[in-house]
């Protein structure tokens, strides 16, 4: 077996040889840009496009369960711990009004319930119910072997670089958040 830093991966090919997303919206480099500003747009697209993929791989996976993408990123959080809508809507990078909107759909369904939070009087917490619990666990098999099925496409290095670039721009763009 080769080693695996010499493993050729999405990453480590040659440009030429690297296999692009068909349709990828590439614009056209226009007067003003840096090279780092143009890259910029072109990692957002690429994200945007990445966000898409990953939404309706969510919806496969959630199929046939009564859930979609949506609700999972929300049943998500109580199944680590109970949490207040704010604190989902922060956690998960949603308006709060959204995570309002799928709360009480999955209220309604039984999968959630609110308990009474000990650091705040009205904020309640949202909290998993057994029909919830046994959603998510359902799903957590279903994720287990879709995120296992990346392997050999990118090392653990790439994908752990990948993570540590995508705080750094993460907190750039949360810092910038209302300017124009």
């Amino acid at each position: 077996m080769t080693d695996a830093r010499k493993r050729p991966t999405a990453l480590n090919r040659p440009a030429k040889k690297r296999k692009r997303a068909s349709g990828l919206l590439v614009p056209p480099r226009e007067p003003g840009f840096t090279e780092e500003g143009f890259l910029w747009i072109r990692l957002t697209l690429a994200v945007l496009r990445l966000n898409g993929g990953l939404v309706a791989a969510g919806d496969r996976i959630t199929k046939g369960l009564g859930l979609t993408s949506a609700r999972w990123q929300i049943l998500a959080v109580p199944a680590q711990e109970d949490a207040t809508v704010a604190q989902i809507a922060r956690m998960q990078g949603l308006q709060r009004q959204s995570v309002w909107r799928i709360v009480n759909l999955l209220l309604a369904e039984g999968m959630i319930e609110f308990v009474d939070n000990p650091d705040h009087r009205r904020a309640k917490l949202v909290r998993l119910t057994s029909l919830g619990a046994e959603k998510h666990s359902l799903l957590l098999s279903r994720e287990v072997a879709w995120a296992n099925s990346i392997d050999g496409a990118v090392t653990t290095q790439e994908l752990s670089r990948m993570i540590d670039v995508l705080l750094v721009l993460l907190d750039h763009v949360e810092a910038r958040i209302g300017e124009p």
